[in-house]
């Protein structure tokens, strides 16, 4: 869970968060160097706070949605609706452990969050911020919109407990005295103090009319390294439907599909592919390929290349070789039978052949 904090006044916003990431069940801190912050468009930018997957499919979709529109409300009501199926899978995986921690539970009740997130940037022209709060209602996942274009002051916390956050400040008169930015670090410094779940260096970003200005950043060298950390760090089971994983290494890119089309399916740019579905294995390079299939009754391996083929199958009716030596023709035994063919059926079942020459010569 994370913490963000949002100060809106005048043609100016300032928000900021945390870095920490802590395991499901809040025993463990994984990593304090996340980057919670992304510019998902130019000058527009989303923060979020909940459970990994959630956070990770938003943080990728916004920046898909990003490259259409910069409109915060437009983009705010597209990634709710995207966003339901994947919140939904990981309100089911955390039902399954509703006893790890008193939080789930209250998650899954309903009593708080199960995860929010803070669009900031601009609609027809106006300065704003949009907080998207997900929250368990009779089985579902309902995600609110809770917008704010005005100029007063005003001031949002998101929390993983779904507390009054502000009720701690009301008698600090500095919350709406002191400049935004001091606000922001002082809300966030304190949280950090009041929360093990919070903590890392504060990520702060203002927009006013002469863009976006980065207050505080985590460093380039750390930021990099965090996708790394959070890949050896995954604990929780994570449901997904259909996804397309991309990763991009030194040998070329490799494209991992998961579906029930393909099964698990990796290509690479080199042209190699491997798939794997119901009990079929198959591993191609350009047009050569060797191939396993098993099943209920038998299994066969098969292998081809330019103009030729060779398959074995062993099942319960026996076992048959088929070798395909196109042009030449093809030889195949079953059960002891052996037959050869010039590919127009002109020779005999039973019968083998070789060729000499030009011609095939019966041999017996």
């Amino acid at each position: 869970m994370s913490v963000i904090a949002v100060v809106k006044e005048g043609n100016s916003v300032v928000f900021g968060t945390d870095s920490r990431f802590v395991s499901e069940d809040r025993a463990r801190i994984v990593s304090d160097s996340v980057e919670k912050i992304h510019e998902i468009a130019a000058d527009t930018f989303i923060a979020t706070s909940g459970y990994a997957p959630v956070c990770d499919f938003q943080n990728a979709k916004a920046t898909e949605l990003g490259r259409n529109t910069q409109d915060i409300r437009t983009l705010s009501e597209a990634l709710a609706q995207a966003s339901r199926p994947t919140l939904e899978q990981v309100a089911a995986v955390l039902a399954k452990d509703i006893g790890l921690h008193p939080l789930i539970r209250a998650t899954i009740d309903g009593e708080v969050v199960l995860h929010g997130a803070v669009l900031v940037g601009r609609s027809r022209g106006e300065l704003g911020y949009i907080y998207a709060r997900s929250r368990c209602v009779g089985g579902r996942v309902v995600t609110q919109l809770e917008e704010y274009f005005g100029a007063a002051r005003k001031i949002t916390i998101t929390s993983a407990s779904d507390s009054d956050c502000l009720a701690r400040f009301r008698h600090d008169t500095r919350l709406f005295s002191d400049p935004p930015v001091s606000v922001v670090s002082a809300i966030l410094n304190r949280q950090k103090l009041d929360s093990s779940a919070i903590g890392g260096p504060s990520q702060i970003v203002q927009l006013d009319s002469t863009g976006s200005h980065w207050i505080r950043r985590l460093p380039a060298a750390t930021r990099r390294a965090t996708c790394l950390e959070g890949i050896a760090t995954i604990t929780a089971a994570i449901s997904m439907t259909a996804p397309t994983i991309v990763v991009s290494g030194t040998g070329g890119a490799f494209t991992v599909n998961i579906d029930d089309t393909n099964g698990v399916l990796v290509t690479s740019s080199s042209g190699t592919s491997v798939s794997l579905a119901n009990g079929y294995v198959q591993v191609s390079y350009l047009s050569n390929t060797a191939s396993v299939n098993a099943t209920t009754t038998g299994a066969s391996v098969g292998v081809s290349g330019p103009g030729h083929l060779a398959e074995f199958t062993a099942s319960s009716g026996g076992c048959t070789a088929y070798l395909d030596q196109s042009p030449l023709g093809s030889l195949s035994a079953s059960n002891g039978s052996l037959a050869v063919s010039d590919g127009t059926g002109g020779f005999t079942a039973g019968k083998l052949y070789f060729r000499e020459g030009g011609a095939w010569v019966l041999v017996v």
